[in-house]
């Protein structure tokens, strides 16, 4: 449900929509990656938090989607450390 509405709002962008995802499953990841990727988004996977700050200014994303037990930093420690 979450993921429809994401691609909804995402239509409506004039440019193809950024999406970082920084997940440590597998599973998950792989089935929301291949529903961004048919909808023509821009999709950029990281499995750790560390890896995705290094990059996440470079990217500049439209939406983030954090999962909350990663291996090196929790999904909340990380979104305050991007917000500072």
């Amino acid at each position: 449900m979450i993921l429809f509405f994401i691609m909804r709002v995402f239509c409506l962008m004039k440019e193809i929509p950024k999406i970082i995802i920084i997940l440590k499953n597998d599973d998950f990841l792989l089935n929301i990656q291949n529903a961004l990727k048919n909808c023509n988004f821009q999709v950029h996977y990281f499995d750790s938090a560390n890896d995705a700050f290094s990059s996440i200014s470079k990217i500049t994303p439209d939406l983030i989607i954090v999962d909350w037990f990663l291996p090196d930093l929790n999904g909340i420690e990380l979104i305050k450390k991007l917000r500072s």
